[in-house]
């Protein structure tokens, strides 16, 4: 039986620079301001995998007005052995309420206020990377103005 009693230890899967197009914005919506941040490439890199972001995917997002961000980001990684690895990467951000507005009319909002949560799965074809399919990752991100920098972990057993 396993000793449960032990917190669990993070790997470090990979790092991600990934580059971000100008936001689309659907608009007012009754589930929250809707709004598509496209993925234009970037690259990754790991103790055991790295590659290209293909220019393929995005994050689509909710922005309700008590300062809650529901992030919705689906894309594809492709490694220096050309396998392909889809993400789809689910959380939450939190901005102070009052930054809504500035959301909203893409004014600069300090996102070091931002508190994040999420999970992400990675799903491929590859033989090598199997294990990828049965194991949930942990994003850590850091948005800047034209990117994201985010890094990956998943428990090690």
């Amino acid at each position: 039986m396993a000793d449960i009693s032990k917190p669990p230890v993070l790997k470090h899967f990979a790092r991600s620079t990934i580059e971000l197009g100008e936001p689309m914005d659907v608009g007012l919506t009754p589930d929250g301001f809707r709004r598509i941040v496209p993925i234009l490439g970037g690259s990754f890199s790991g103790p055991d995998v790295r590659g290209r972001i293909l220019a393929f995917g995005g994050d689509f997002q909710t922005i309700k007005p008590g300062g809650q961000i529901d992030l919705d980001a689906r894309y594809v990684l492709q490694t220096e052995e050309s396998e392909l690895i889809y993400v789809s990467n689910i959380g939450n951000r939190y901005v102070p309420p009052e930054a809504f507005s500035a959301l909203i009319a893409r004014q600069p909002v300090d996102l070091s206020l931002a508190k994040s949560t999420g999970a992400a799965r990675l799903e491929t074809g590859s033989d090598r990377l199997q294990w990828v399919n049965r194991t949930r990752f942990f994003p850590r991100g850091q948005r800047g103005p034209d990117g994201l920098l985010l890094d990956l972990y998943y428990f090690q057993s």
